[in-house]
């Protein structure tokens, strides 16, 4: 083999070795008020409806199921009101109905093949609050309503060496679904959600 060839053989072993060490650091820090409203009337749709309210303080997503890294670090801080209100009337629908109002605090998504460490912090300190007022008539498909509220999200899908995650939540969490359902042809499932801190580890 030439010096030349030794030399580009070498280069990609350390390319290859620099690819495998990739690290990814993180921080966020939210110190106003998020709000989202949405007034809806929606009715003679031949095919699905969908109705969303949403507001989110801190918001991450890393990877995306293949990357292999050393380490990934998530910090995220919301110390502002994460409020989301839905209010909808929704009727002679063919299809599925979904109508939802979410208010996250901080919401972190980590997706890889592999990580060597994985630290995730998050602090909420204020009330996120969600509300849905929903009246479905005459619906074909199913029905999902839901109210969610949540502090503190992490969800974890890798394989890893070591995993850790600190969660703090000082803040009230409300959720409130007022959903009137007549004349559906499917299922229907309605749901009031309050959640403080929720983490989801798999894969490993």
């Amino acid at each position: 083999m030439t010096r030349t060839s030794l030399l580009a053989a070498a280069a990609m072993v350390l390319m290859a070795g620099s690819a495998q060490a990739q690290s990814t650091t993180t921080g966020q820090t939210n110190a106003a008020n998020v709000r989202a409203k949405l007034n809806a009337t929606i009715q003679n749709v031949k095919s699905d409806v969908s109705a969303t309210s949403a507001a989110i303080g801190n918001s991450l997503t890393i990877g995306g199921g293949t990357e292999t890294g050393a380490s990934v670090v998530n910090t995220q801080r919301f110390f502002g009101d994460a409020t989301a209100e839905l209010n909808t009337t929704v009727k002679d629908i063919g299809g599925k109905v979904d109508a939802t109002a979410a208010a996250i605090a901080n919401s972190a998504t980590i997706d890889t093949a592999f990580v060597g460490n994985i630290s995730n912090t998050q602090y909420a300190n204020y009330d996120p609050t969600a509300v849905l007022n929903a009246t479905v008539n005459n619906v074909g498909g199913d029905i999902a309503a839901t109210a969610a509220a949540l502090s503190n999200s992490a969800t974890i899908t890798s394989n890893f060496n070591t995993a850790s995650s600190t969660q703090i939540n000082y803040a009230g969490v409300n959720a409130a679904a007022n959903v009137t359902v007549k004349d559906v042809g499917a299922k229907v499932a309605a749901t009031s959600a309050a959640i403080g801190n929720s983490l989801t580890v798999t894969g490993f």
